[in-house]
Protein backbone atom coordinates (compact mmCIF):
# COMPACT_ATOMS: atom_id res chain seq x y z
CA UNK A 1 0.00 0.00 0.00
CA UNK A 2 1.30 3.62 -0.93
CA UNK A 3 0.37 5.33 2.07
CA UNK A 4 0.54 8.68 0.12
CA UNK A 5 -2.59 9.03 -1.07
CA UNK A 6 -4.23 7.82 1.71
CA UNK A 7 -2.85 9.91 4.61
CA UNK A 8 -3.00 13.25 1.91
CA UNK A 9 -6.87 11.76 2.06
CA UNK A 10 -6.70 11.62 6.03
CA UNK A 11 -5.16 14.79 6.57
CA UNK A 12 -8.09 16.81 4.33
CA UNK A 13 -11.15 14.67 5.60
CA UNK A 14 -10.12 13.45 9.06
CA UNK A 15 -7.48 14.67 10.86
CA UNK A 16 -7.89 17.70 12.72
CA UNK A 17 -6.40 21.33 11.50
CA UNK A 18 -4.03 22.81 13.54
CA UNK A 19 -2.10 26.24 13.23
CA UNK A 20 0.76 24.99 11.30
CA UNK A 21 -1.60 25.52 8.28
CA UNK A 22 -2.69 29.03 9.55
CA UNK A 23 -6.58 27.51 9.90
CA UNK A 24 -8.17 25.38 12.74
CA UNK A 25 -11.40 23.07 12.50
CA UNK A 26 -13.84 24.73 14.90
CA UNK A 27 -15.25 23.25 18.13
CA UNK A 28 -18.73 22.20 16.10
CA UNK A 29 -16.96 20.20 13.42
CA UNK A 30 -14.07 18.64 16.21
CA UNK A 31 -17.25 17.21 18.19
CA UNK A 32 -17.93 15.09 14.78
CA UNK A 33 -15.10 13.77 14.37
CA UNK A 34 -14.69 10.29 15.07
CA UNK A 35 -13.05 9.26 18.73
CA UNK A 36 -12.26 5.75 18.47
CA UNK A 37 -11.44 4.11 15.26
CA UNK A 38 -11.36 0.22 14.25
CA UNK A 39 -8.85 -0.34 11.37
CA UNK A 40 -9.58 -3.86 10.08
CA UNK A 41 -6.94 -5.35 7.63
CA UNK A 42 -5.18 -8.54 7.48
CA UNK A 43 -2.21 -7.24 6.74
CA UNK A 44 -0.15 -6.42 10.44
CA UNK A 45 1.89 -3.65 8.69
CA UNK A 46 -1.16 -1.57 7.38
CA UNK A 47 -2.78 -1.68 10.89
CA UNK A 48 0.01 -0.28 12.31
CA UNK A 49 0.90 2.06 9.99
CA UNK A 50 -3.01 3.53 10.51
CA UNK A 51 -2.92 3.17 14.11
CA UNK A 52 0.25 5.10 14.25
CA UNK A 53 -1.08 7.93 11.88
CA UNK A 54 -4.09 8.18 13.83
CA UNK A 55 -3.26 7.88 16.96
CA UNK A 56 -0.79 10.44 16.76
CA UNK A 57 -3.65 12.71 15.55
CA UNK A 58 -5.36 12.34 18.89
CA UNK A 59 -7.53 9.06 17.98
CA UNK A 60 -8.48 5.41 20.23
CA UNK A 61 -7.05 3.31 17.53
CA UNK A 62 -8.16 -0.50 17.64
CA UNK A 63 -7.39 -2.87 14.87
CA UNK A 64 -8.47 -6.40 13.74
CA UNK A 65 -6.50 -9.02 11.39
CA UNK A 66 -10.13 -10.63 10.25
CA UNK A 67 -14.17 -10.36 10.54
CA UNK A 68 -14.40 -12.19 13.66
CA UNK A 69 -11.36 -10.07 15.99
CA UNK A 70 -13.31 -7.34 14.12
CA UNK A 71 -17.24 -8.54 15.37
CA UNK A 72 -16.05 -9.08 18.93
CA UNK A 73 -14.12 -5.96 19.16
CA UNK A 74 -17.16 -4.16 17.81
CA UNK A 75 -19.71 -5.81 20.48
CA UNK A 76 -17.20 -4.95 23.44
CA UNK A 77 -15.97 -1.45 21.82
CA UNK A 78 -17.72 1.92 21.36
CA UNK A 79 -16.43 2.43 18.14
CA UNK A 80 -17.01 5.71 15.94
CA UNK A 81 -15.62 4.66 12.58
CA UNK A 82 -14.61 1.29 11.00
CA UNK A 83 -12.05 1.56 7.78
CA UNK A 84 -11.84 -1.79 6.92
CA UNK A 85 -10.18 -3.91 4.02
CA UNK A 86 -12.48 -5.34 1.30
CA UNK A 87 -10.57 -8.75 1.34
CA UNK A 88 -10.69 -10.60 4.83
CA UNK A 89 -9.37 -13.93 5.27
CA UNK A 90 -12.74 -14.90 6.74
CA UNK A 91 -15.01 -12.39 5.01
CA UNK A 92 -15.17 -9.08 2.89
CA UNK A 93 -15.27 -5.81 4.07
CA UNK A 94 -18.80 -5.89 2.15
CA UNK A 95 -19.97 -7.98 4.60
CA UNK A 96 -18.56 -6.33 7.83
CA UNK A 97 -20.47 -3.33 6.57
CA UNK A 98 -23.53 -5.51 6.34
CA UNK A 99 -23.12 -6.76 9.70
CA UNK A 100 -22.21 -3.29 11.32
CA UNK A 101 -25.34 -1.63 9.93
CA UNK A 102 -27.89 -4.37 10.79
CA UNK A 103 -26.32 -3.20 14.41
CA UNK A 104 -25.77 0.31 14.43
CA UNK A 105 -26.73 2.02 11.08
CA UNK A 106 -25.47 5.30 12.15
CA UNK A 107 -21.71 3.86 12.67
CA UNK A 108 -19.86 4.68 9.68
CA UNK A 109 -17.54 2.27 8.14
CA UNK A 110 -14.80 3.11 5.30
CA UNK A 111 -13.61 0.76 2.95
CA UNK A 112 -10.24 0.31 1.55
CA UNK A 113 -9.10 -2.00 -1.11
CA UNK A 114 -5.97 -2.86 -3.57
CA UNK A 115 -8.44 -4.54 -5.63
CA UNK A 116 -10.63 -1.82 -6.57
CA UNK A 117 -13.23 -1.90 -9.53
CA UNK A 118 -16.71 -0.09 -10.31
CA UNK A 119 -18.72 -2.82 -9.09
CA UNK A 120 -16.89 -3.13 -5.40
CA UNK A 121 -17.30 0.28 -4.97
CA UNK A 122 -20.80 0.49 -6.21
CA UNK A 123 -21.97 -2.76 -3.97
CA UNK A 124 -19.76 -1.02 -1.20
CA UNK A 125 -21.74 2.25 -1.23
CA UNK A 126 -25.05 0.97 -1.35
CA UNK A 127 -24.52 -1.37 1.87
CA UNK A 128 -23.99 1.84 3.30
CA UNK A 129 -20.21 2.52 3.06
CA UNK A 130 -19.33 6.33 3.98
CA UNK A 131 -16.50 6.47 1.54
CA UNK A 132 -14.57 4.16 -0.41
CA UNK A 133 -10.51 4.04 -1.29
CA UNK A 134 -8.22 2.42 -3.14
CA UNK A 135 -4.35 1.07 -1.27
Amino acid sequence: MDPQPFTAWLKVSLLPRSNKNGYQRSDEVKACLPKSILIVDDEPSITSALQLILSESGFQVLTALNFAEATKTLSHADIDLVITDFCLPDATGIDLIIHIKKGTPDREVILMTGHGSLDITIEAIKCGAYYYLEK
